[in-house]
């Protein structure tokens, strides 16, 4: 005996035994990667290092922390993306700072503020702490794309030392979410 299942949702399609994602009614988690590093990483920045990368602020020297790779079963589907790690130490400058962001294939950045923990040698301790941001990114098509998380030092020309910090146990989680 067949049972169906109505309504408005979309459940009424899987009529034939058969789950998929084009099945699947708005909003709804068609496939999850993870990728986890217990590897620490630390990064630092002169005074004036470096130029603006990835469309974001300039003055950070960025470090590969983790990434994911994944394709998507549809270009109208958006990925929910969660970065968080752990935090090591930090050698802070009076002119600097330090943060997270993500990376779309190592052309197109994603933040959440500009200046984190700016300037750090009056807002945080050797002991720094730990760093979460989660992100929505639209798919646009139906190819495969790697999400970078990084992190970064930052530090303004007139700085009185380098910026350092280092990162740990990174993780990044992306679920695709149906359109």
């Amino acid at each position: 005996m067949t049972t169906t299942i109505t309504g408005t949702t979309g459940v009424n399609q899987i009529t034939d035994d058969a789950i998929t994602a084009a099945k699947l009614p708005t909003g709804s988690v068609i496939q999850v990667q993870e990728n986890f590093s217990a590897t620490s990483v630390a990064t630092s920045a002169p005074s004036g290092s470096a130029s603006a990368l990835y469309g974001l602020t300039g003055g950070r020297v960025y470090a590969d922390l983790t990434s994911v790779t994944i394709t998507p079963t549809n270009a109208n589907s958006k990925f929910y993306i969660a970065i968080s790690c752990g935090m090591l130490g930090s050698t802070p400058s009076n002119k600097g700072a330090f943060g997270i962001a993500l990376v779309k294939d190592n052309t197109t950045g994603y933040e959440r503020s500009t200046y984190p923990w700016y300037p750090a040698a009056s807002n945080v301790s050797n002991y720094t702490p730990d760093q979460n941001q989660t992100h929505i990114v639209d798919a646009t098509s139906a190819n495969a794309v790697t999400f970078y998380f990084k992190g970064y030092a930052y530090n303004e020309n007139n700085a009185n030392s380098q910026q350092a910090v280092t990162f740990k146990n990174a993780q990044i989680t992306v679920m695709e979410i149906a359109g």
